[in-house]
């Protein structure tokens, strides 16, 4: 792996594709949006994931009526790894 370049993965539990049995859950664990970003800032998604959305209870553990999910753009999240590698240079 490049150690010029981050890898961000967001998992989620999902409902199953098969019948809950003691052998199958009803919710496996299932990597939702996922982004490469290189030296340059240039961020790809293998699941063609747009923007990095953390859901607001998964920040504070709770549900609050009317509360924003937090939301990166590419964009942002390619200036924040340029960041990142900038300083890891000095």
């Amino acid at each position: 792996m490049d150690p010029h370049a981050l890898r961000i993965e967001c998992w989620r539990m999902v409902e199953s594709a098969h019948p809950e049995t003691r052998q199958t859950a009803a919710r496996v664990p299932t990597c939702v949006q996922d982004f490469n970003i290189d030296e340059s800032g240039v961020v790809k998604s293998t699941l063609g994931s747009t923007e990095l959305l953390i859901p607001y209870d998964c920040v504070f553990d709770q549900h609050h009526d009317g509360a924003a999910d937090v939301v990166f753009s590419l964009e942002e999240l390619g200036h924040f790894a340029r960041r990142r590698f900038r300083q890891m240079e000095d």
